[in-house]
């Protein structure tokens, strides 16, 4: 199913679900935005998903139920993606999930309604050596 909607620039902001043939296209775009800022987990050279191992983790998305792959596109052009993830298989932690999105990482302390719970000191070490804390940040929905 796909869904139109407008981006903060008045965009039209295209949502789909994740399918098989985006492979590639994922794995590109993972390295592309992992290049652009040191507050992503993974450096580009760490990107080093087969095509395969990429179509294995979008059938697992397609094939759960309760989890969920998007891909945003403005002007045809991926701009990002997002996915939702069980955060466990048991019945107490049915009401939880984690969230994947290839836009940022929450090192800098913002996030959109997202409250701050928690703090790893020293989480990411960048190639300088410097260190940047992490957050443990939920928003209830």
């Amino acid at each position: 199913e796909v869904k139109r909607c407008l981006d903060k620039n008045g965009k039209e902001l295209i949502l789909r679900n994740a399918e098989l043939s985006d492979a590639a296209d994922l794995i590109r775009y993972l390295k592309v935005i992992t290049a652009e800022t040191p507050y992503l987990i993974r450096k580009p050279e760490e990107i080093t998903l087969t095509e395969e191992q990429e179509r294995k983790f979008i059938q697992s998305k397609i094939a759960d139920e309760r989890e969920l792959m998007l891909l945003g596109f403005v002007d045809g052009k991926h701009v990002g993606n997002c996915s939702l993830m069980r955060a466990g298989g048991f019945h107490r932690y049915r009401h939880r999930c984690e969230v994947g999105i290839a836009l940022y990482q929450a090192y800098c302390g913002r996030g959109i309604g997202f409250r701050k719970y928690g703090t790893f000191p020293n989480d990411p070490k960048y190639q300088n050596g410097s260190y940047a804390d992490g957050y443990w940040m939920m928003k209830k929905l």
